[in-house]
């Protein structure tokens, strides 16, 4: 148990280290911006395809209209047209959210750096399964020195600059 306690006394070191907050700030609002313009082109891409979708679809009404006796084969294109309309609106919508997320980022990246500023409230807020999988998630391995009592952790990539 001491083990532990020293180890999330440790990690809680790192939540409260400035540079790194700023750090993990910058390095999510640099990937939401990486994010945001591969998002945007796919938005415009989407509902260029919708325009010409539905464009054929209403041609194909207008041909309905003009040769009745074709009914059978133009309802089926005119129905795959309009699948393909709700599959490209479905498509939309998502990345509508996607770029609202982006947009909500920066918001949500104070709130995790304020989080890991109190990093021993929220500790104490989870679950000893989300404790352990978060723990799992950051550290690579912990060494205990039993002669000297000192506590090695080897953080993952991304999380506390080695040991």
């Amino acid at each position: 148990m001491a083990l532990i306690a020293r180890s999330v006394t440790q990690l809680a070191a790192l939540g409260r280290d400035p540079e790194l907050i700023r750090a993990t700030v910058e390095a999510a609002r640099a990937e939401a911006d990486r994010q945001r313009p591969a998002l945007a082109a796919e938005a415009k891409r989407v509902r260029r395809e919708k325009a010409e979708v539905t464009g054929k679809a209403q041609r194909l009404l207008d041909a309905l209209a003009a040769a009745p006796e074709a009914t059978a084969s133009i309802a089926a294109e005119i129905t795959r047209h309009e699948d393909t309309a709700a599959t490209l609106d479905a498509r939309l919508a998502e990345i509508d959210a996607q770029l609202a997320a982006l947009d909500r980022h920066g918001n949500e990246a104070e709130e995790v750096a304020a989080a890991l500023r109190d990093f021993d409230a929220v500790w104490r807020a989870l679950h000893p399964r989300e404790r352990e999988r978060l723990v799992r998630i950051i550290i690579e391995k912990v060494n205990f020195h039993g002669t000297s009592g000192e506590v090695e952790i080897t953080w993952r990539e991304g999380f506390g600059g080695g040991r």
